[in-house]
């Protein structure tokens, strides 16, 4: 009994938590909009691993918005609250745009899209 406290304490526990209840709730939005909950999930896995250009362009775009959650938890647990970290994310991605339009820096630093 004492393991099985322990265990669910760990925060990789919780995090697998949140993704398994984060499928079911994304299956059953699926199942009444009348879709295949393991034919979509199966085309999300196929279009993100069937290559590894797209393993890459995920990272690539799931970045930006790991490190703004981050930043957001970083702030809550040193006992601040943020709620403005969606335009923190939207002024830096315009400035670092502007900055890599007007200076004429090397080329592996203003990779912008």
């Amino acid at each position: 009994m004492q393991r099985t406290v322990r265990i669910l304490k760990k925060p990789i526990t919780s995090t697998i938590l949140a993704i398994v209840c984060g499928f079911l709730v994304a299956s059953v939005v699926l199942v009444v909009a009348g879709y295949n909950p393991a034919e979509a999930f199966g085309a999300l896995f196929h279009g993100i691993f069937s290559k590894p250009k797209y393993i890459s362009n995920v990272i690539i775009k799931a970045t930006p918005i790991t490190l703004t959650a981050l930043s957001v938890a970083f702030a809550y647990k040193v006992g601040m609250f943020n709620i403005g970290a969606e335009g923190q994310y939207i002024v830096a991605a315009v400035a670092s745009t502007i900055v890599g339009y007007l200076f004429n820096l090397p080329a592996i630093l203003p990779v912008t899209r």
